[in-house]
């Protein structure tokens, strides 16, 4: 699944829907981000693997 967010500022949106894919079947979901809001955004979820 890819999931698609216009802007990215905490990441927690992202995360919880992942979340939900993941618990609902979805074997692997990439999120694609067009904007990141923020310093501390780019780093609460870099590296993040779901």
């Amino acid at each position: 699944v890819v999931l698609v967010d216009d802007v990215r500022t905490t990441g927690g949106t992202a995360l919880a829907a992942a979340a939900a894919l993941r618990t609902a079947g979805a074997r692997r979901v990439l999120v694609a981000t067009f904007a990141v809001a923020g310093q501390d955004a780019r780093d609460s979820t870099s590296g993040h693997r779901g």
